[in-house]
């Protein structure tokens, strides 16, 4: 049964189910873009969102494994400008991480590091000081050796 599908301006489109098995899929005849939510034999679930040629462009899978959005993705904006683009403030429990652990931000304590090459480059305390080459500065500005 076809079920009005709301785009941007009306329901001018139409959503309609297929039901087989572990799965339902739709397809929306304008633009002709299709999702599909199934399940495996042990209830692992899945979404999948497909472009007009029906590649996937979006997959969540329910295991926890093999999760993808391709193109840009926006928090806080319907135009995102590059593969993550956040308008707003991101709160980080503790750390960046640049391709490994061996170049990093993160927070030790109450202080915020800043790792390169494996090893901690600069340091800024929660009381204010900053250690360049030492992860113990005790003055405003420190110098490790």
């Amino acid at each position: 049964m076809p079920i009005p599908f709301l785009n941007k301006t009306s329901y001018s489109s139409t959503l309609t189910l297929n039901g087989s098995g572990n799965y339902i899929e739709g397809v929306n005849s304008i633009p002709n873009q299709s999702f599909k939510l199934e399940s495996d034999a042990s209830g692992n679930g899945a979404l999948t969102l497909a472009n007009t040629s029906g590649v996937s462009q979006v997959f969540f899978n329910g295991a926890g494994s093999d999760n993808y959005i391709l193109g840009n993705v926006g928090i806080g904006t319907i135009t995102p400008g590059a593969k993550l683009d956040v308008q707003g403030t991101i709160l980080v429990n503790n750390e960046i991480q640049f391709v490994d652990s061996n170049m990093r931000i993160f927070r030790s304590s109450n202080d915020m590091r800043f790792r390169t090459g494996g090893s901690d480059k600069v340091t800024i305390e929660s009381g204010g000081n900053v250690g360049i080459g030492t992860t113990s500065p005790n003055t405003a500005l420190s110098f490790g050796t």
